[in-house]
């Protein structure tokens, strides 16, 4: 099984160590659509995420570049694809 981050993402390690971390919880809203809630690095906060967008500052300053987070949920949901295949 091959996950890969984009070549040029620099938030690419991190958002390795946010999916080999699985200290994230998963939900689902009404329409099936998947989201997730990431710890932040300071203690008792944390961050919404999809594949799409997240809630943290990163993503809000620079929105045309995927945060670690965004980043980290587009690695695990391909994870998911490959378990779900195998």
């Amino acid at each position: 099984m091959t996950v890969t981050v984009p070549a040029g993402a620099p938030r690419g390690p991190a958002a390795i160590a946010i999916v080999l971390a699985d200290a994230w919880k998963r939900f689902l809203d009404d329409n099936g659509r998947q989201s997730f809630s990431i710890p932040a690095s300071a203690p008792g906060r944390y961050y919404r995420a999809t594949e799409n967008g997240c809630t943290c500052a990163a993503q809000k300053y620079q929105p045309w570049q995927a945060c670690k987070h965004v980043l980290a949920v587009q690695l695990q949901l391909e994870l998911d694809k490959e378990v779900i295949a195998f």
